[in-house]
This record gives C-alpha cells, sequence and structure tokens, in this order.
C-alpha cells in the first residue's frame, strides 16, 4: 500500500481496491528508511517518507492516489512526527495538492498545535510551509514545479486566506524561517508585519552561559547573504548584536560585523561586508568588553587580507582607540595576545605598512606601550619556540613605517624602553637590533607622573568599588617602581635579568643556552657603553 505511487496512474484504482478487499490496513505505519539514502536524496525521492500510505502520498504529491486513499477511508488528520497529509503538502509547497486537501474537511483548526517527536505541542500548518531549504541543493525540482518565491507566496497567502495566524505556535515564525534558510518565508512574514528585527532569541543557555541574537545576526552567523538582504530591506539595524552572558560577567553585545570578521572567508563574507557597510554598519566599531577588537583588527588577525583592505577603503581604522576605555587599546593590541611573533605577525605588520591608505598606529596601549615594547617584551617561556629571525623580520618591517631613532627611544608607562625590555627578558637578538639601530644604553628607566595619574584616571572610570583616582595613583606609582633609574647597561652588568622560567630550568640544554645567552648579551652591551 506504501507502494502504490510507484504504478501506472490506470491502475492504482484497481490495485488500491485489491490490496484494501484483502485486509491491506490503510493506516498501517511505515518507519522512516534512510539506509539506503541520505537526508539530501530524501529531499528529491519521496518514497521513505514515515507514516501512513496517505503520507507517503502526500509527499510524493500524487492527487490521484490521494484521492483513492482517501475515498477507500484513509486518515487526513493522521499525525507522524509531527506531520499530517497537509504538512508534507505544505512542506513541498505542492500549491495543487494543498488545494485538494484544503476541499475535505479537517479535523484540525487550521492554527491547532501538531505533536513534535519530543511530544512539544508547538508547531502550526504555517510553521510547516518554512520549508527547510539545503545550502548545498540549489534547485529543488519535486513534480514539475520548482520552489520559487512566487510560488511560496501563493502557498502563504492560501494559509492566511484560511484563517492561519502568523503568531499561533510557540515557535517564532521569523526565527524558524531563518534557521531553515527560507527566504520566501521571511520575506512573507516581514512584508505583513510579522517578525521583530530587534528581537533577542535565545539559542544557548546553560548554567553558566547565556546566548541570544537578533534575526540579522543569526543570518550573519549563517553567513546566509539573501536572508540577510531580505531582513536589511525590511528595516534591520546593521548593527543587530548576538548578546553573549558567561557567569556573572555583564551581558556582551556583538554587532553584525564583528560577528562577520570572527569567521569571514570566502565570497559569502566579502557580500555580507558589502551589503553591512553599505547599509550603516560602522567599520570603527568596538566591542565594550574587549576593546582591542575592532572589525580591522579581527580582519587581519586571520590574515584576512583583501577583507581588511575593503574595510579600510571603507574608513577602518587602527587608531585612534574609543575613549573611555581601560586602558585604552589600539587594534594593535590584539595581535599582541601572548605575543606570539610568528609569520602571522609578521604578514599583518607588512600588510599594513606596504597598504597605501592604511596606518600603523606606534601605540599599542595610548601612553603605556609601543609597537617596539611589544615587539621586545615577550617573556622566555612565550619565545623559546620561536624563531629568531621572526623578530628581525618584524622588527624591519616596523621600521620602515616608523624609522626615527626616537621612536625606539619612548618610554613605556613603567619608564623602560625597547632596549630594556629586550635585555631584562634575554632577547638577545633584540638586544642587537636595538643596538645596532642607535638606542643608548646608558638611558635610565624613569617614571612621568603625569603618565602615572593619567592611567589612574582611566583606570577608576566605570568601577564600582570606590576606589578614588588618589588611591589608584598611588597604587600604581608603587606597583611600577621597578629599577627605577637603572640604564640598560647597567641591568646587564649586574644580571638584573627575568627570573628563569621552570621549562628552561629543567632542561639542561636549553638552560645551558639561555645563560650563554645573558653572558652575550652582557659582552654585546659593554661593547656598545661608552
Amino acid at each position: 500500500m506504501h507502494w502504490l505511487e510507484s504504478f501506472e496512474d490506470e491502475d492504482l484504482v484497481k490495485y488500491a481496491a485489491v490490496f484494501i478487499s484483502r485486509g491491506v490496513d490503510i493506516l498501517q505505519q511505515s518507519q522512516l528508511d534512510d539506509a539506503f539514502l541520505n537526508g539530501m536524496a530524501q529531499e528529491y525521492f519521496h518514497r521513505h517518507v514515515p507514516g501512513t500510505p496517505l503520507h507517503r502520498a502526500a509527499a510524493a504529491g500524487n492527487s490521484l492516489l490521494v484521492s483513492v486513499l482517501v475515498h477507500h477511508g484513509a486518515d487526513l488528520s493522521h499525525g507522524t512526527s509531527g506531520y499530517t497529509p497537509l504538512c508534507h503538502a505544505l512542506r513541498n509547497h505542492d500549491k495543487r495538492l494543498i488545494r485538494q486537501l484544503f476541499d475535505y474537511p479537517m479535523s484540525k483548526g487550521i492554527n491547532d498545535a501538531l505533536s513534535t517527536k519530543s511530544g512539544d505541542s508547538s508547531w502550526t500548518f504555517l510553521s510547516r510551509a518554512i520549508c527547510p531549504q539545503s545550502r548545498n541543493a540549489f534547485l529543488h525540482y519535486i513534480h514539475d514545479d520548482y520552489r520559487d518565491i512566487e510560488t511560496a507566496e501563493s502557498v502563504f497567502n492560501d494559509l492566511v486566506n484560511r484563517g492561519a495566524k502568523l503568531t499561533a505556535g510557540t515557535h517564532d515564525a521569523l526565527y524558524i524561517a531563518i534557521l531553515r534558510w527560507d527566504h520566501a518565508a521571511a520575506d512573507f512574514l516581514l512584508s505583513r508585519g510579522y517578525g521583530q528585527l530587534s528581537l533577542q532569541t535565545a539559542i544557548s543557555s546553560t548554567k553558566t552561559t547565556k546566548m541570544s541574537t537578533s534575526p540579522l545576526a543569526l543570518a550573519i552567523m549563517r553567513q546566509d547573504v539573501q536572508m540577510a538582504n531580505i531582513l536589511l530591506r525590511h528595516g534591520a539595524d546593521p548593527e543587530s548584536p548576538m548578546i553573549w552572558l558567561a557567569g556573572t560577567s555583564s551581558p556582551e553585545a556583538i554587532p553584525a560585523l564583528h560577528i562577520l570578521m570572527r569567521d569571514a572567508w570566502g565570497a559569502e563574507a566579502f557580500s555580507l561586508a558589502k551589503l553591512l557597510v553599505s547599509s550603516g554598519a560602522n567599520v570603527n566599531s568596538v566591542l565594550p568588553h574587549d576593546p582591542r577588537e575592532t572589525p580591522l583588527s579581527r580582519a587581519l588577525s586571520q590574515n584576512f587580507f583583501s577583507m581588511a583592505s575593503f574595510l579600510i577603503s571603507h574608513g577602518a581604522r587602527l587608531d585612534p582607540p574609543t575613549p573611555g576605555h581601560h586602558p585604552q587599546m589600539t587594534g594593535l593590541a590584539l595581535f599582541a595576545v601572548n605575543n606570539v611573533l610568528d609569520r602571522s605577525l609578521y604578514s599583518i605588520y607588512e600588510f599594513l605598512a606596504s597598504h597605501p591608505d592604511a596606518d600603523i598606529p606606534v601605540w599599542v596601549r595610548v601612553n603605556v606601550e609601543t609597537v617596539f615594547h611589544s615587539l621586545f617584551k615577550t617573556k622566555e617561556v612565550c619565545r623559546r619556540n620561536i624563531d629568531a629571525d621572526n623578530i628581525g623580520a618584524i622588527f624591519r618591517v616596523l621600521r620602515t613605517r616608523f624609522p626615527e631613532r626616537a621612536a625606539l627611544l619612548v618610554r613605556d608607562i613603567r619608564g623602560w624602553t625597547a632596549l630594556h625590555h629586550a635585555v631584562f627578558n634575554a632577547n638577545l637578538v633584540g638586544v642587537r637590533l636595538l643596538l645596532e639601530a642607535g638606542c643608548d644604553v646608558r638611558m635610565e628607566i624613569r617614571r612621568e607622573k603625569q603618565r602615572v595619574w593619567e592611567y589612574a584616571k582611566a583606570w577608576v572610570v566605570g568601577r564600582e568599588d570606590g576606589v578614588t583616582v588618589e588611591e589608584a595613583n598611588e597604587m600604581f606609582w608603587e606597583e611600577l617602581e621597578f629599577h627605577e633609574g637603572m640604564s640598560a647597561a647597567g641591568m646587564a652588568r649586574e644580571g638584573m635579568f627575568e627570573e628563569i622560567p621552570l621549562p628552561v630550568r629543567d632542561d639542561l640544554d636549553e638552560m645551558a643556552e639561555f645563560l650563554e645567552r645573558r653572558r652575550e648579551i652582557g659582552r654585546l652591551i659593554a661593547d656598545w657603553e661608552p
């Protein structure tokens, strides 16, 4: 009975009657058979649909067989896995069969909830008409009809004209349409005034983490260009965020352009970026919880230079930072995470130095740390597996942007120059590069009271523990008093180096090489000392 659709039309009536007369159960249930067909194939071949013979006939779109089965007593309202025969017709946007089934009396109301596999009664006939679209199947050719927007609109209009409510069911219909890649459904719903484009819908919730997303942010996460275009055309804010909450921290709003940059690869990413920027997305927006992260800094950190070039051409910059953050970081700080001095970091600086419209700020953290401090302050435990040539390559490309010797002599918030950091961290390559560039081994560590005061002022902004600027200033002034008045030559001469890390101490060969490097730094500094 389940395979009647395989017969020629002229034999259907005869064989159906024979089967019924011989006691075949017209309500017999079949199970989903996926032994030979995967989910993609099942989009095209409908003879493996679970349910009664009527379910399979409706999924196959065989209106004659549907009529024959109903004539012999098939139950139109029988549900299997949350689907009635009408649900299958709606899912396929089969207009002819939908209208045929509507000619029979409905035992379920058009807005009645339908049971699902889990037992939750939350779906409606309109929900079932929102079709799952596979990104891999660009054409869904079913029963001589293409699933197009005009067909979808006609189906939804039929449902609404028969009393279907867009708000029926417990699932948000627009959210379902986005998840199912159903662009026609989303366009129809929004054109009818349904759907809150600023609504945050929960997509993850655990004891420690909660995540919700706006419709546009969800489309961006799925890199669905057509859906994003529909949402923006209907008035979605191009800054629409995803909101992430972890533990007891404050909710973090991540705008759509930032979401895109985190996974921005391929043609879809470019199309979405152009769409968002042309709609008014801020290319220089900064994440409130992480001032290092801008769309440009994220694209650069992933070495996605074609995207970075696009953002720069639309005004994206790594400088200036957003006021009010502590400390005031530029986008360069994102590259300095763990100070991984690899080919990736070199490529970033090479791109910025060679791009005619790009800029490299001298500060990684404003008035706190420059690009040269960041390059040479790397601790031994992080630098021990880094190719020393990388340090030289990065230094040379930075020097093309900052050729003046004065840039190397800037003191950080602690009063240290880049050379102090290189000596302290036993960075032999760095010491040699800086000396050859003209750094003075006699320059002393000197803190600046005004800079520490400004640092303290920025630090107390937004804090709720009542710490005053004066208290913060006193605390920082004491913390930053480290080798005050010491020159790089004095540090090398007196053996003021960073404590030897455990991984080095535990390896005799590495320990011997490390100590020899310290001695070499001492000899090198002595040769350059007047």
